[in-house]
């Protein structure tokens, strides 16, 4: 995701008021830091997952 993608949502979650600068970064921190728990979650199960999920 890029800093210009995030405008849209900051207007969408209506931080428009205010900094969109500051709202922008916030945005870009959540994203990072959710996206890094997914990877972590992701490969946790890939490490202790012996079996596929086939049924």
């Amino acid at each position: 995701m890029r800093f210009d993608d995030c405008k849209p949502l900051v207007q969408r979650f209506y931080f428009a008021e205010a900094s969109r600068s500051l709202h922008v970064e916030k945005i870009m921190q959540c994203f990072y830091r959710s996206t890094s728990t997914l990877s972590r979650i992701s490969d946790y199960l890939l490490q202790h997952v012996d079996a596929p999920c086939d049924e």
